[in-house]
């Protein structure tokens, strides 16, 4: 698969390098959070996932390369309900990001806000 360069409206980078030499699990969407499996494997995070490594910069197919934005990254999520400007956002299903929740560990912090099925900017922490 050939790298294709994200654009402003789906990625912004702020200074920071890319997470590299990654493997994609099943097919990963740009702007889906990733969770890591095995050795450098990532794939679509899940709903309240605790190992969360980065947000995919572009779309890649199974067992194909995907380079992932880590902290201090401002990326465009798939909100999967309300967000709110300045909420603890975490991850949901199918590589979304939600607010409110108790269950697993924050990702990043909402910098705008947005209703379910929008795309909300999320500083990665």
């Amino acid at each position: 698969m050939a790298y294709t360069a994200p654009t402003e409206k789906d990625i912004i980078f702020q200074g920071r390098p890319d997470l590299t030499g990654f493997t994609a699990s099943g097919t990963v969407d740009r702007g889906q959070t990733c969770i890591a499996l095995g050795t450098l494997h990532a794939k679509a995070a899940t709903a309240d996932a605790d190992n969360f490594i980065g947000v995919a910069v572009y779309r890649a197919t199974n067992g194909n390369k995907v380079a992932l934005a880590g902290p201090g990254n401002i990326v465009r999520c798939i909100a999967s309900g309300s967000v709110t400007t300045g909420d603890d956002v975490q991850t949901a299903s199918e590589g979304k990001v939600y607010s409110g929740g108790t269950q697993s560990k924050q990702i990043g912090v909402a910098l705008e806000t947005k209703s379910a099925g929008q795309t909300v900017r999320v500083l990665l922490i």
